[in-house]
C-alpha cells in the first residue's frame, strides 16, 4: 500500500511538471527551458550519481533503425560517444582527439600525430586556396605550390609561391624538385628537373624533356625549349636557346644569337654571354668564339675565333677566325679576321687580316695591315701600318 502511494505522488509531481520535468532529490523546480533537468546539487559530495547514456557496441549503434537526428549513444567498441547528425553517425571527438589552435599538451612520440591513416592526400589552405600538398606521391609547401599538378607531376617536391604550379593535366611529369617563388612555374613536359631560385624555367613554352639542373635566380627563366641544361648563377642560361648548355656563373651564357644552339658552355659572370664558349669574366661573349680566361675573345663580333689568356682578342669588333694565346695578344685591335697571336701583348693593336705575330709584344706597334709575320720577343718595326711583311727577332 505504501509502495502505491509513493508511485501516485511521483505520477503527480511528472503531472503537475508535464512541460519540463526535474530529476532531483532537493525537490527543487526544473529550469524553465529545459524538458528534462537531472541535478545532483543536492546529493552529499562522496554519494554523487549522474546520468548514464544508452551504452552499445558499434554494430548495434549502425543497426538502429531510423535513427533521430540529434540521437546519443555511448559506443563501447570505440570507446566514444556518437551522436546522429540527421545524415550519418559521427563521433563525438574529447579535447585530447584534436589539434588545438593554442596547441596541445601531453603527446606521445610514436603515438600522436598529424595526418591520416589511409593513403589520401593532405592538403594545406591559405585564405581558401592551395597552400601544401602532402601525399605518397608529392611532397609541396607553398602558395599555390603544386597547384595545378596535383595528380599530374608525381614524384615532385615543389616548395614557394606558385613552384611547379601550373602545369599542363596529360603531360607526362615525374621526379621534378621546385625550390623557390615561380619555379618549374608553366612546366609543360620532363622528369628529373631541379630547380632552386625564384623564377627558374618560369616561362618554358615548349618544354623540356630530362634532368636540368638550375640554381639561381631567373636561371634558365625564358629558355622555349630543349633538354640538358645546367645553368648555376643569377641569369644563368635565361634566354638561351637550344640544347645542352651549360652555364655557371651570373649571366653565364645569358642568350644566345644563333637559335637554335647546343652544346655550350659559359663559366664565370657574362662568360658566353651572348652563345659563346668562355670560362671566365666576360669570355667569349660573341656569338661563336671560344676564350679561356678573364676577357678573353669578350668582343660581341667575335665569330670562329679562339683566345687564351687575360684579355686576349678583348676588344674586337669583328674578330672572325682568329687565334690568340696569351695576355693581351690581339687584345685592343678592333678588326681581326684570320689572324694569329702567340704571346702576351703581341700583335696587341692591330686591325687588319692574315697577320701572324709569335713572342712577347711581337708586331705590338703594328695598328693596320694585312698578311703581316713576326717573330720572336717585339718582333717587328714601330711602324703603325704594316702589309705583307715578315719581321724576326
Amino acid at each position: 500500500m505504501r509502495a502505491l502511494l509513493s508511485i501516485m505522488a511521483l505520477l503527480s509531481v511528472f503531472a503537475l511538471c508535464a512541460q519540463n520535468v526535474g530529476v532531483n532529490v532537493n525537490g527543487a523546480a526544473p529550469a524553465a527551458s529545459a524538458l528534462l533537468d537531472v541535478s545532483a546539487s543536492g546529493l552529499p559530495a562522496n554519494g554523487k550519481r549522474v546520468m548514464l547514456i544508452p551504452r552499445m557496441t558499434s554494430a548495434e549503434r549502425s543497426a538502429i533503425p531510423t535513427p533521430a537526428t540529434g540521437l546519443l549513444v555511448y559506443d563501447t567498441t570505440t570507446s566514444q560517444f556518437w551522436f546522429f547528425n540527421g545524415t550519418a553517425w559521427v563521433a563525438w571527438l574529447n579535447e585530447r582527439d584534436a589539434w588545438k589552435i593554442g596547441g596541445n599538451s601531453g603527446l606521445t612520440g610514436g603515438t600522436h600525430f598529424i595526418g591520416c591513416v589511409n593513403d589520401d592526400e593532405i592538403e594545406l589552405r591559405v585564405n581558401g586556396e592551395g597552400s601544401g600538398i602532402l601525399s605518397a606521391e608529392v611532397a609541396a609547401f607553398g602558395y599555390h605550390a603544386h597547384l595545378a599538378t596535383s595528380g599530374i607531376a608525381m614524384s615532385s617536391v615543389s616548395m614557394g609561391y606558385e613552384a611547379l604550379g601550373n602545369a599542363i593535366a596529360g603531360d607526362p611529369q615525374h621526379s621534378n624538385v621546385a625550390v623557390g617563388h615561380q619555379a618549374l612555374l608553366d612546366l609543360k613536359i620532363g622528369s628529373g628537373h631541379v630547380a632552386v631560385g625564384s623564377e627558374i624555367m618560369a616561362t618554358n613554352a615548349n618544354g623540356f624533356l630530362n634532368s636540368t639542373t638550375v640554381v639561381g635566380h631567373r636561371a634558365l627563366r625564358n629558355a622555349p625549349a630543349g633538354y640538358g641544361f645546367t645553368a648555376v648563377g643569377h641569369r644563368a642560361l635565361e634566354t638561351f636557346q637550344g640544347s645542352n648548355g651549360v652555364g655557371v656563373g651570373a649571366q653565364a651564357l645569358l642568350s644566345s644569337v644563333a637559335v637554335p644552339d647546343y652544346s655550350k658552355v659559359g663559366v664565370g659572370y657574362q662568360a658566353g654571354l651572348n652563345g659563346g664558349n668562355g670560362v671566365g669574366r666576360g669570355a667569349a661573349r660573341g656569338t661563336y668564339g671560344y676564350g679561356f680566361g678573364s676577357g678573353a675573345c669578350a668582343a660581341s663580333g667575335s665569330s670562329g675565333s679562339c683566345a687564351f689568356g687575360y684579355h686576349a682578342l678583348n676588344n674586337a669588333s669583328v674578330p672572325q677566325h682568329s687565334t690568340a694565346f696569351g695576355s693581351g695578344a690581339l687584345g685592343t685591335g678592333t678588326s681581326m679576321v684570320e689572324c694569329t697571336a702567340v704571346g702576351a701583348q703581341c700583335h696587341a693593336d692591330a686591325t687588319g687580316n692574315g697577320g701572324t705575330a709569335m713572342g712577347f709584344s711581337a708586331l705590338d706597334a703594328v695598328t693596320s695591315g694585312g698578311g703581316e709575320k713576326g717573330l720572336g720577343a717585339v718582333a717587328g718595326p714601330p711602324a703603325a701600318k704594316l702589309k705583307f711583311s715578315n719581321r724576326l727577332g
